[in-house]
């Protein structure tokens, strides 16, 4: 549906403090405010590519256990592997997710 070699989500990301201390690694925009003099840090969300209309896909990103769940519903790709996929993709593939 969507495909943005840099992108960075809208909800999700880091809270900083005026000094760009991380207070908060797993902020939700929507619901965390940053301190005073403080900042939203959007996770970024390499080759990205949209799955659903409400905001799922798959994109590089940390895997800390493969196999287990870890993000807030995005598919996470290894790095080194996610512009190879990225690259042979085109807009429109059907997509079938098993689990």
């Amino acid at each position: 549906m969507e495909k943005i070699v840099e992108k960075y989500s809208s909800h999700y990301g880091r809270l900083l403090d005026a000094d760009g201390n991380v207070v908060d690694e797993d902020a939700d925009a929507r619901r965390d405010c940053p301190p005073p003099g403080g900042r939203f840090d959007p996770a970024p969300m390499y080759y990205w590519m949209r799955l659903t209309r409400y905001g799922i896909g798959m994109h590089a990103g940390y895997i800390p256990e493969p196999g287990r769940p870890a993000s807030k519903g995005c598919i996470r790709m290894p790095k080194p592997f996610a512009p190879i996929l990225f690259a042979r993709v085109a807009l429109g593939t059907p997509v079938q997710i098993l689990h």
